[in-house]
C-alpha cells in the first residue's frame, strides 16, 4: 500500500521552480547598505517585480532612506526610486491585479505624527507620490496584503485601553478616495 502511495505520488505533475544565478539589484547609485527587503510579484505578470527596502544613508545608521525597487524584465533591469519617507524599519509590498505596486513602511516623515506610511505607485513602481497616506502612530512590524485591489495593512502595534490591554492595530485602505478605516482589532 505505502509502494503505490508513493508512486502515485511521484507521478503528480508538478510545477518546476528555476533558481537563476544571483543578480545586483543595480550596479548604479550610491553603494552604500541594504536591510530588511522585501520582494513582491504581480499575479498576472510575473516579469514585474517589487523590492522594498531600507537604504543607510550613514555610518551610523541614523539617516535611512525607503527605496523602491521594480524590475518589468523579471529581474533583468532595475527601477530605483527613493520614497519620500525617512525609512524607520519593516518596508513590506505588494502589487494589485490592475499592476499598481503599494509599500508600506515604517518611518518619519517632518511635520507628521504618524509612525506608519503607505505609498501607491499607479504605475507599478515606476514612479511614487511625494505624499504617503498616514496609518498614525503606534505601530510595528505592518505587514501588507491584498485580495484583489483591497489592500490590508496589519500592524502588532497598537493602543491600551482604559483597561489597560493591548489591543493591535488594524489599517484597510481602499481605492477610489484613499479612504482608510482604523479600528482596534479584538
Amino acid at each position: 500500500m505505502v509502494g503505490v502511495l508513493v508512486a502515485l505520488l511521484q507521478a503528480q505533475d508538478h510545477p518546476t521552480i528555476e533558481v537563476g544565478e544571483d543578480r545586483l539589484l543595480s550596479a548604479d547609485g550610491p553603494a552604500r547598505p541594504l536591510v530588511e527587503s522585501h520582494l513582491s510579484a504581480d499575479p498576472n505578470n510575473a516579469n514585474h517585480l517589487l523590492v522594498g527596502v531600507i537604504q543607510f544613508d550613514s555610518p551610523d545608521g541614523n539617516n535611512r532612506t525607503c527605496v523602491a525597487w521594480a524590475s518589468f524584465d523579471g529581474g533583468q533591469h532595475w527601477i530605483r526610486r527613493a520614497l519620500a519617507v525617512q525609512c524607520g524599519g519593516d518596508p513590506w509590498g505588494v502589487i494589485l491585479p490592475d499592476g499598481s505596486a503599494i509599500l508600506v513602511m515604517l518611518g518619519y516623515l517632518k511635520g507628521r505624527k504618524d509612525n506608519a506610511f503607505l505609498l501607491r505607485s499607479p504605475d507599478g513602481g515606476r514612479t511614487w507620490p511625494e505624499t504617503p497616506l498616514g496609518l498614525g502612530s503606534q505601530h510595528d512590524h505592518p505587514m501588507v496584503i491584498a485580495r484583489g485591489n483591497q489592500v490590508y495593512v496589519a500592524s502588532g502595534g497598537g493602543v491600551h485601553n482604559s483597561s489597560n490591554q493591548h489591543r493591535d492595530s488594524v489599517s484597510v485602505a481602499h481605492f477610489g478616495g484613499w479612504r482608510k478605516d482604523l479600528w482596534p482589532a479584538d
